[in-house]
């Protein structure tokens, strides 16, 4: 079994469903001094940021997941590849599989692709802040702005907990 955090579409259960029938959900996590970013060709991706924090669903994937999500996150062809982090899940530290931009250009975000990551960061309950951040994202040329940063999001890892 393998502890995955996903941070963008793959927050989404449904896409999950598909991409990885028999993941299971182990609950919303953080991925602290770290911040979602849109690179070239519309990709979301994590860089790391001191001070910033990215809210994201820790899922358990089974036998098959990995090469299902290396697939679909094209790590052969060099979009992404995979890294281990230290995330936050319940006021505790967990390392996690991550799939983390090759290239960190910055790009334009597609609007479906953020409107789907804001619905399903609304429906995990992420705090109003971040979601407000990611819808703020679409509105960018560049799509880099840094998640917001704010008392609750600093302090989102005791809340947790």
């Amino acid at each position: 079994m393998t502890d995955y955090f996903a941070y963008g579409a793959n927050m989404v259960r449904e896409a999950m469903a598909q991409r990885c029938p028999g993941a299971r959900v182990i609950g919303p996590a953080l991925l602290p001094r770290h911040r979602f970013a849109i690179i070239r060709g519309g990709h979301g991706t994590v860089l790391r940021h001191q001070g910033g924090c990215v809210h994201g669903v820790l899922w358990q994937l089974g036998r098959g997941a990995v090469a299902s999500l290396d697939r679909y996150e094209e790590v052969e062809a060099g979009l992404y590849r995979r890294e281990r982090r230290i995330v936050w899940h319940e006021g505790k530290p967990r390392p996690a599989l991550i799939y983390v931009a090759a290239a960190t250009a910055p790009g334009v975000p597609r609007a479906a692709y953020i409107a789907a990551i804001a619905a399903a960061a609304r429906a995990w309950g992420f705090p109003a802040d971040y979601v407000a951040s990611l819808v703020t994202i679409a509105s960018t040329s560049a799509g880099v702005r840094p998640a917001a940063r704010s008392a609750r999001n600093v302090s989102a890892r005791s809340r947790l907990a």
